[in-house]
């Protein structure tokens, strides 16, 4: 039991480090003539720390490897919408359980990227409309198949998970974090400087012991999903 405290304090100590790295990230700046790249990632839902003995509403059974994952895309899955233009910026946001519909897409791009823009994405039917809708210059809709792609975008994926990889999996609850702690990384190139003004000076939402009460990302209190 004292070694589950201390691990808790430690990791706790990092959440909250990371919350002050997180509220001193540059925001997502566009001018109407650049170009940008829009995609997604999708990462599995995952409720790693948490403990359900005795929990009346479990999600579900534990995973082992992949046995009892669902193929493609299913309401298992997050996903992660994420941009990236001529300049160098780019953003993130943890947008929905599933697959990405109009609304979100339109809620998550409107106001970040601007009309007269210059739009590069897949092929996915949710951002054509939108980028009619913000009143982009060009939308080009690309598909790996047909032989286009989004380069930049799949590196920065790529890059993602290759920086998650260590930590054996990150719980949804955390996501957010661990995407803004690599665009940290990418942005500030691991300036310690940097990284101790912004930790003395930054804020954090979470207190130690609020965070066992945090509620999990598009679920309710019982543990029931919501729907975005």
């Amino acid at each position: 039991m004292r070694y589950e405290w201390w691990l808790f304090r430690v990791s706790s100590n990092l959440f909250r480090t990371l919350e002050a790295l997180y509220n001193n990230l540059p925001a997502f700046q566009m001018r109407a003539d650049m170009g940008v790249e829009v995609d997604e990632i999708y990462f599995r839902e995952s409720f790693k720390g948490t403990p359900f003995e005795g929990h009346v509403n479990k999600p579900r059974e534990p995973r082992h490897d992949r046995i009892g994952s669902k193929q493609g895309i299913s309401g298992d899955q997050l996903c992660v919408v994420t941009a990236y233009d001529d300049a160098g910026s780019f953003f993130f946001d943890v947008a929905c359980r599933g697959a990405l519909t109009h609304d979100i897409a339109l809620d998550t791009l409107k106001g970040r990227i601007c009309s007269g823009a210059i739009v590069n994405t897949d092929k996915h039917r949710a951002y054509s409309k939108v980028m009619r809708e913000i009143g982009v210059a060009l939308h080009n809709a690309v598909s790996a198949k047909e032989g286009g792609s989004t380069p930049r975008m799949d590196k920065i994926h790529q890059d993602i998970r290759t920086f998650l990889a260590p930590f054996k999996g990150v719980s949804t609850k955390w996501l957010h974090l661990y995407l803004g702690w690599y665009k940290w990384i990418r942005t500030f190139h691991v300036n310690s400087t940097v990284a101790i003004k912004q930790i003395v000076g930054g804020d954090y939402i979470h207190t130690w012991r609020s965070i066992k009460k945090m509620e999990y990302p598009f679920r309710d209190g019982r543990m029931n999903p919501i729907k975005c």
